[in-house]
């Protein structure tokens, strides 16, 4: 890992990213078996990133609450110093939408990772599908800056 602070032999412009989608090891054990831990992940991210390396998380697929119950600002705080996030719901499993909720959380979800990333001065992006535009038109009980700032990661 020390070995990739070298920028003589590994350059300035590389990007140096991890997927973290859950603190908890018992998600990581279950859902991504063959993962690094993530609290290694995260240490390595941040000696890159205290080195001058640009770093960035994925935060992609994350989990819906039937999957795992969890404070997404947890997750964002601990990889707050990273350059980059990019955000997006879970595609590949029917379960997500068993979630009842689950349009409403993911809106709620990316709202929080926008407005994170603005406070924290890092590049934030969602990814296409993540955000559900007609739910959020219809969801105006949420408020004008809300639904302004969800619209415009539509098209991320």
């Amino acid at each position: 890992s020390k070995q990739l602070i070298k920028k003589d032999i590994y350059g300035f412009n590389n990007e140096y990213g991890a997927t973290i989608v859950s603190l908890s090891e018992k998600f990581r054990k279950k859902h991504e078996p063959f993962a690094a831990p993530v609290k290694e992940r995260i240490k390595l991210l941040k000696l890159l990133h205290d080195n001058g390396l640009k770093t960035w998380v994925s935060m992609e697929p994350y989990p819906t609450p039937n999957f795992i119950n969890q404070d997404i600002e947890e997750i964002l705080n601990a990889v707050s110093f990273v350059d980059k996030i990019v955000f997006g719901k879970w595609n590949y499993n029917g379960l997500v939408g068993y979630f009842r909720d689950y349009k409403d959380f993911y809106n709620d979800a990316a709202y929080k990772v926008i407005k994170f990333c603005e406070k924290n001065n890092i590049n934030c992006h969602i990814k296409k599908g993540t955000i559900d535009s007609n739910y959020v038109n219809e969801m105006g009980i949420k408020g004008v800056e809300y639904k302004n700032l969800l619209l415009q990661y539509v098209t991320s």
